[in-house]
């Protein structure tokens, strides 16, 4: 094997900053075959950066090489020949430009012969083959969403991948690792098939055959998960006139639009009988937005009608500086304690009957330090779940007694986040 000569290399002298910035600054409002549309992983970094610094580390400076680039003149020039194959490489739509990639692979090869004493590459099938068997392997130990790696392999660089986290793993297995398997295959979906049999031909490149399967069978999952539980998530009602546009899957004006995203919280049994055992939300706040001109909150409203006797409307507009106040403080009292929308009863219990609906699933004991009181959760196999209160020490005598008397209970408790038991049979608990 001849031996390497260590060159300086063009991320130690120039890189034209501005147009790597730029592209990075764009890929923000990027969403269509972007990465982060699979996952919106945290501290991500941009695929423009991460490929300019990839070059940038393996492509000679014109100042490493006198003997080809004697003058500073000849240096300068071929470094801003360099320039314009990054400013070219960083663009977003060119990430899939094999003229643009071709052009980058070319100089990494020959910067990787020249260390390395040998005659460049010359056709794109040598110098896919030189890059992938003599070019350094990039690792990144703690890959995240997987952007260096990703910039890697499209550069033609064999990539290794790691990270403690397995959402971070699964993300990149599906950008680097599972694409690469399907390379050149066509779909194998239904429908594909059939047009197969009829004489259609594939002339797909890359993973192509495996987006369309992805796409075929992500709307297939879409549309049966629609017909199974579809009815549990209404439209959402529109003023008469309104534009629905393709939020109401069709054209023209319509009354109906398909709800897009569900905002949730948390309900608990309201302490004053007055309201019937309704379940009231434990909401920190009304407000949807809170920017200028463009805020929205949710109001709730006292209906006879509505199951509970509340619902909530949607508004938008100008909201005075009391009625926002009011709507940002939600149904919140203090901390760990709520008021009842339909009475104005706070409700004590809120926090440790709120940390109950998430226990409820697991069998068995489970605990929670609340300030000056400890919590128990009770699983048994023929009932659900209650609560009880008082010190560590009588943990255990408290434990056998709620089981006795759980079971003389009538089947129920904190299920489906629903308490099922009564206020009164949980405070019998806690004396």
């Amino acid at each position: 094997m001849p031996s390497e000569t260590i060159r300086k290399k063009l991320i130690e002298v120039a890189l034209p900053l501005e147009a790597i910035n730029e592209a990075s600054s764009r890929e923000k409002s990027i969403r269509h075959g972007h990465p982060s549309t699979l996952h919106l992983w945290w501290a991500r970094r941009p695929l423009a950066a991460c490929r300019a610094i990839l070059f940038g580390q393996l492509v000679d400076d014109p100042s490493s090489v006198p003997e080809e680039f004697p003058t500073e003149a000849a240096q300068e020039k071929e470094r801003q020949r360099l320039f314009r194959i990054i400013e070219e490489l960083v663009k977003w739509e060119n990430s899939n430009d094999e003229v643009v990639l071709r052009a980058a692979r070319r100089e990494i090869a020959r910067s990787v012969a020249r260390s390395r004493g040998e005659a460049p590459p010359k056709t794109n099938a040598e110098i896919d083959a030189y890059l992938a068997e003599k070019a350094p392997p990039v690792l990144d130990p703690f890959c995240g969403g997987g952007s260096i790696p990703l910039e890697a392999q499209r550069l033609g660089l064999r990539a290794y991948a790691s990270d403690l986290n397995p959402v971070a793993v699964l993300i990149t297995k599906a950008l680097i690792e599972i694409p690469p398997k399907f390379a050149g295959l066509p779909p194998v979906n239904p429908e594909a098939r059939a047009k197969f049999a009829k004489g259609a031909a594939w002339n797909g490149r890359g993973a192509q055959g495996l987006a369309e399967d992805v796409r075929y069978y992500g709307r297939w999952m879409r549309d049966e998960a629609e017909k199974r539980i579809g009815h549990l998530y209404p439209k959402a009602k529109l003023p008469d006139g309104q534009e629905a546009g393709s939020a109401g899957g069709a054209t023209g004006r319509e009354k109906e639009a398909t709800v897009i995203a569900w905002l949730w919280a948390r309900t608990v049994t309201s302490p004053n009988p007055a309201a019937s055992g309704a379940h009231v939300p434990l909401a920190s706040s009304f407000m949807l937005s809170t920017k200028a001109n463009k805020k929205a909150w949710v109001a709730p409203v006292i209906d006879a009608g509505a199951p509970d006797g509340y619902r909530f409307e949607v508004k938008s507009g100008a909201i005075g500086k009391e009625a926002e106040a009011k709507a940002k403080a939600g149904t919140k009292a203090a901390r760990g304690s709520f008021t009842c929308v339909l009475t104005g009863t706070r409700c004590p219990m809120a926090t440790s009957m709120m940390k109950l609906t998430m226990a409820a699933c697991a069998p068995g004991l489970w605990q929670s330090s609340h300030m000056d009181r400890e919590v128990a959760c009770i699983s048994l196999p023929t009932r659900t779940t209650k609560i009880l209160r008082n010190r560590p020490s009588q943990h255990g005598n408290l434990t056998r007694n709620a089981a006795v008397r759980l079971r003389a209970m009538p089947k129920g408790g904190f299920t489906d986040s629903k308490p099922l038991a009564t206020i009164s049979q949980i405070a019998s608990l806690w004396r």
